[in-house]
């Protein structure tokens, strides 16, 4: 998968509101005041920045939003 399709599936998935939070990202976004609604929209508009293909959890990815 090339990087915008990436980008297409991520902004997919946080416009339909079909993704899941780790504990660890829900317990940050609570101690930084994040709201979902804010993590939705910077997904939907977001750039790929790097991939990490060999990463032993599946193809995750950094991304600015």
């Amino acid at each position: 998968m090339n990087a915008e399709e990436i980008v297409a599936k991520i902004q997919q998935h946080a416009t339909r509101r079909d993704l899941r939070l780790t504990l660890h990202a829900h317990q940050e976004m609570v101690e930084e005041g994040i709201l979902l609604g804010e993590v939705l929209q910077a997904l939907a508009g977001c750039q790929l920045l790097e991939e990490y293909p060999d990463d032993r959890r599946g193809p995750p990815c950094l991304v600015l939003g």
